[in-house]
C-alpha cells in the first residue's frame, strides 16, 4: 500500500469498525428487549439511541469546520466503547440502563458519524482517486459491516447470549477510535479570525442544505427511506420472524444476505463508477433494491425466496449509495463541508426517534402485513423522488495532488494547510 493511501485505508477500516458494532447493536438490543419486556419498551429504548444522535449531529457542523474531524471522530467512538462496556457489564441490564447507555452511545456517534463523512473526500483526494471511487469504497466498508454485523450478532446472541455480544462491540468501537486518531490530512478551511457565532455558523449551513436542490431532494429521500428502514429492521423483520417461527440466525442471515452483495456491486462501482451515468446508476439501483425487501415479507414468500430478493435489493444498493454521496460531496462548499454534511446526515435520520413507535402504532392499528405494504408504497415513491438531481457536479477534483495549494488569504482570516501524512 503506498503512503497516499493511508488516511483512505484507516478511514475505511475505523467505518467498518464502528459501524459493524452499531449493527450488531441494532440486533442485540431490540432482541433482548422484545424477549424480556415489551414492543413498547423496544421502540422506547430505540428513541432513547437515536434521538441523541440526530441532535448531536445535527449541532455538531460548526465544530467539524473548526476542529480536525479525525479527532472528532475517535473521541465519539471511545464514548461509545465505554458506553457499551458499562452495559455488558451489568449482564441483565434495567430498562433505565439500557436507555441511558444508548442514549450516551447515540449523542457520541452522531458528531463521530459525521466527522468520517467530512474526512472521505480528504482522503480520497489525497489518495488521488476521483469522487465516486472514494464514496463507493466507503459503501464497500459499509456493506461489509452490514453483512459481518447480523450474522455475528445472529450467532452470538443463540449461542452465547447479549452480553458477550455487547463486549465485541465495545472492542469494535475502540479499534475504531485508534484507527481515527492516527489519520491527518489537509486542511483547506479559512478560519476567521473573529468568527460569527455559533448559532449563526448553524444557520449557514442550514440555508446551503435548503437552497441547493440536489441536497434538498436527496435530504427529503432520506428521511423518508431512513425512518422506513429504521421501523423495519428494529421491529418489523424481528416481529415477522417470531410470529413466523424463525430465530435471531434467520434474521441475521436475512440482513447478511443484502449486505454481502451489496459489497460485491460497490466493489464494482468503486472501479466502474465514474465511467457510468450517474443518474441511470442511480435509477437502475433503487428500482431493484428499494421497495423489494419490504413487499418480499408482505406477501409471505418461502424464506429461499425472501433471501434471493434481499440478495438482488443488495447489488442495487451498492450501485445507486455512491451515485448520491458522490453529489452530496460535490456540491457542499469546503469550507462548510462539516455543517452542510452534519446536517445532510440529521436530518436524514430525523425520522428515525419515532421509526420504532411509528412501526408498533401501524402494526398494532392494521396488521403487520399491511403495515409492510404501506411501507413498501412509501418506499418506492421516496426514492424517486430526488432522480433528476443526481448528477455530476465536478467541483471536487477528481485526481489531485497533495498538499494542494493555498488560496488567498482574504482580509480578517488565517489559512491552516497541513500536509497531510499517516502519523505514527
Amino acid at each position: 500500500m503506498t503512503r497516499a493511501w493511508r488516511p483512505l485505508a484507516a478511514l475505511l477500516v475505523s467505518r467498518s469498525g464502528a459501524l459493524t458494532g452499531h449493527r450488531l447493536l441494532m440486533l442485540a438490543v431490540p432482541w433482548l428487549v422484545i424477549t424480556t419486556g415489551t414492543l413498547t419498551e423496544a421502540g422506547t429504548v430505540a428513541l432513547s439511541h437515536t434521538l441523541p444522535y440526530v441532535i448531536m449531529q445535527g449541532l455538531s457542523g460548526p465544530l467539524l469546520d473548526r476542529v480536525p474531524a479525525a479527532r472528532v471522530a475517535a473521541g465519539g467512538d471511545l464514548i461509545g466503547a465505554a458506553a457499551v462496556a458499562t452495559l455488558a457489564a451489568a449482564g441483565t441490564p434495567p430498562l433505565w440502563l439500557l436507555m441511558t447507555a444508548m442514549a450516551v452511545v447515540g449523542a457520541a456517534d452522531g458528531p463521530a458519524a459525521a466527522a468520517k463523512n467530512v474526512l472521505l473526500p480528504d482522503v480520497t483526494v489525497a489518495a488521488r482517486q476521483p469522487s465516486d471511487r472514494g464514496q463507493a469504497l466507503a459503501v464497500v466498508a459499509e456493506s461489509a459491516a452490514s453483512t459481518l454485523g447480523p450474522a455475528v450478532a445472529g450467532v452470538l446472541i443463540s449461542l452465547y447470549g447479549t452480553s458477550r455480544t455487547l463486549w465485541l462491540v465495545s472492542l469494535l468501537f475502540s479499534v475504531a477510535s485508534a484507527l481515527a486518531w492516527r489519520i491527518r490530512v489537509a486542511d483547506r478551511r479559512t478560519v476567521a479570525s473573529k468568527p460569527d457565532s455559533y448559532l449563526r455558523q448553524l444557520w449557514a449551513g442550514v440555508r446551503v442544505v435548503f437552497r441547493d436542490r440536489p441536497l434538498r431532494a436527496i435530504t427529503v429521500m432520506y428521511v423518508v427511506t431512513n425512518c422506513l428502514d429504521s421501523g423495519l429492521i428494529v421491529i418489523l423483520i424481528p416481529l415477522w420472524a417470531r410470529e413466523n417461527g424463525h430465530d435471531p440466525t434467520f434474521t441475521g442471515l436475512l440482513l447478511s444476505a443484502a449486505g454481502g452483495a451489496a459489497v460485491c456491486s460497490a466493489i464494482a462501482a468503486a472501479w466502474l463508477g465514474a465511467r457510468l451515468p450517474r443518474q441511470a446508476a442511480y435509477l437502475a439501483g433503487v428500482i431493484i433494491s428499494g421497495p423489494t425487501r419490504i413487499i418480499v415479507l408482505a406477501v409471505d414468500c418461502p424464506p429461499a425466496v425472501i433471501i434471493a430478493v434481499y440478495v438482488i435489493a443488495g447489488v442495487g444498493s451498492g450501485i445507486f449509495n455512491p451515485a448520491l454521496r458522490a453529489t452530496i460531496a460535490e456540491v457542499a462548499p469546503a469550507e462548510l463541508r462539516g455543517r452542510v454534511f452534519a446536517l445532510v446526515d440529521a436530518l436524514s435520520w430525523i425520522g428515525l426517534p419515532i421509526a420504532g413507535l411509528l412501526a408498533i402504532t401501524a402494526v398494532n392499528a392494521a396488521t403487520l402485513t399491511g403495515t409492510l405494504w404501506a411501507f413498501g408504497i412509501a418506499y418506492l415513491l421516496a426514492v424517486l423522488y430526488p432522480a433528476r438531481r443526481i448528477t455530476r457536479h465536478p467541483t471536487l477534483p477528481v485526481v489531485a495532488a497533495i498538499p494542494a495549494p493555498r488560496r488567498p488569504r482574504e482580509p480578517g482570516t488565517t489559512s491552516r494547510d497541513i500536509t497531510p501524512q499517516w502519523s505514527t
